[in-house]
Formats: structure tokens, C-alpha cells, sequence
């Protein structure tokens, strides 16, 4: 993936049923994430990022066409979008640590990490 020289980012797969792919490596690099709405290979973060601003949801490729040249045109809007998807990942990070907390104690005390 090119998402470090993108000014946008369209999440492929996710605009016919496939699943979509990852979300996460683009808005990493604050790169404004657009997708479509089949994205049932990880629905969760798709959910999150749609919910709170920090990706554009299109439903085909004429809204696809449209909504890469507004933000391209628009470099402010397209610049908080990618902050807002920095901003899930931040708010989110640490995920690993709380399981493997919850699952120390089952596995006999031991630490994972």
C-alpha cells in the first residue's frame, strides 16, 4: 500500500462484497480514509472510524469519484479527516495490554508478555 505518498486513501474491496481491507494503515499516517460500505472483514473498526467522523462512507464509484475530488480540493477538510482517524487509533491503542491482563489470570497466573 502507498498511503505514506497519498493524499487520500480509498479503502479497496469495500465497495462490492469482498470484505474491505484495512482501514487502520492509512489513518496511522493521517491520511484521509474513504471506503465503501461492505466491510465485514473487520465491521467493528469500520463502525468506530464511520460513527465518529473519521472516514468517509460511499456507496459507489460515482460518490467514490466525488468525494476523493472534494477532499483533494479541500486539503483543510481533507487534513481533519486524517486527524480524526489519528485520533480513534490513539484513543484505541493498548488493546493487547488490557487482554493480556484478563487473560493472565486463567492461564495460571503466568505474565504474557
Amino acid at each position: 500500500m502507498f498511503c505514506v505518498a497519498s493524499d487520500v486513501a480509498f479503502v479497496a474491496g469495500s465497495l462490492v462484497p469482498i470484505g474491505g481491507h484495512n482501514l487502520l494503515e492509512p489513518a496511522v499516517l493521517g491520511v484521509p480514509v474513504v471506503t465503501g460500505p461492505h466491510n465485514f472483514n473487520a465491521q467493528d473498526i469500520a463502525d468506530l472510524f464511520i460513527d465518529l467522523g473519521a472516514c468517509r462512507k460511499v456507496s459507489g464509484t460515482d460518490e467514490l469519484a466525488e468525494t476523493v475530488s472534494e477532499l483533494l480540493s479541500n486539503p483543510d477538510d481533507a487534513a481533519r479527516l486524517g486527524r480524526a482517524g489519528q485520533k480513534v487509533l490513539e484513543e484505541n491503542r493498548g488493546a493487547l495490554e488490557r487482554l493480556l491482563v484478563l487473560l493472565e489470570p486463567l492461564l495460571g497466573g503466568r505474565p504474557l508478555n
